[in-house]
């Protein structure tokens, strides 16, 4: 992402797009049918704030890689989201053992089995 300039900032982003991620592989289900969306706003299954993990943020700086002008900033966006998902499969793989295929990802403590 580059130099951070406002490390409160950049922590707020990075801590948002995990939860982003965490949602989109564990709670979150957007069903469409023929590319017709079919889930209500309310029934996706957004994770809420007091569902969210705590989460550490680590920042890394190499003095040597600053680029001139703009000291090496850049936004970080959702950018980190995008292996959260696949790292939550990952975890639970390897804590039971089972291979998940689907999102959200199915017999977790954050979904219940379907019926």
């Amino acid at each position: 992402m580059g130099t951070p300039v406002n490390i409160q900032s950049v922590e707020g982003q990075i801590e948002g797009g995990m939860v982003m991620g965490i949602g989109y592989g564990v709670t979150e289900e957007f069903k469409c049918e023929d590319g017709i969306p079919k889930s209500r706003f309310g029934t996706i299954g957004f994770m809420r704030a007091d569902e969210a993990p705590k989460l550490d943020v680590i920042l890394c700086v190499l003095e040597e890689r600053k680029l001139p002008y703009s000291l090496g900033a850049k936004g970080c966006g959702e950018l980190c989201m995008i292996p959260t998902a696949p790292a939550c499969a990952l975890a639970y793989y390897k804590l039971d053992g089972k291979f998940r295929q689907t999102l959200p990802l199915e017999d977790t403590p954050y979904r219940k089995k379907k019926r």
